[in-house]
């Protein structure tokens, strides 16, 4: 039996770079009350890049989600 790693058009914007987040949120400790209360964030300083680069990921996949077919597939294309 042969598994497939799926390919980039299996999977969603982003993905890999969000598993990799969740991958590192594992080992943080959760927030105390203090934290909360004064909103301090929820992401150690390692996992803001990996936060931010989803959200560009996020923000590129909708922008070429509005092109037309033709103009992805070209842009595909060039190598």
């Amino acid at each position: 039996m042969t598994t497939q790693q799926p390919g980039m058009s299996d999977q969603i914007a982003a993905q890999s770079v969000i598993e990799e987040l969740l991958r590192l949120q594992q080992a943080v400790p959760p927030r105390s009350g203090f934290a909360r209360f004064w909103g301090y964030s929820p992401l150690p300083k390692e996992s803001v890049a990996w936060y931010r680069g989803a959200q560009g990921e996020i923000e590129f996949g909708r922008i070429l989600s509005r092109l037309p077919l033709r103009v992805c597939a070209l842009c595909m294309d060039i190598r």
